[in-house]
């Protein structure tokens, strides 16, 4: 019988924290360009969703084509 076992935590000492801590570089991002625009929601829209969700055999029928 096979066991799953999870490896020990090793303990790093000091030189190596002060390397791994030394070594990171980023940048930050000073100017965030946002282009969401808002898109209507029309009632034909809703109408077609509502449409499409009706019966059990149309969500059958979508889930069978993916």
């Amino acid at each position: 019988m096979k066991s799953i076992t999870m490896p020990e935590t090793e303990q790093l000492d000091e030189e190596t924290k002060h390397q791994l801590t030394e070594g990171v570089k980023e940048t930050m991002a000073e100017k965030a360009i946002v282009t969401n625009k808002e898109k209507t929601f029309t009632a034909s829209q809703m109408w077609n969703r509502h449409r499409k969700m009706s019966s059990a055999s149309d969500r059958i029928r979508r889930w069978n084509r993916n």
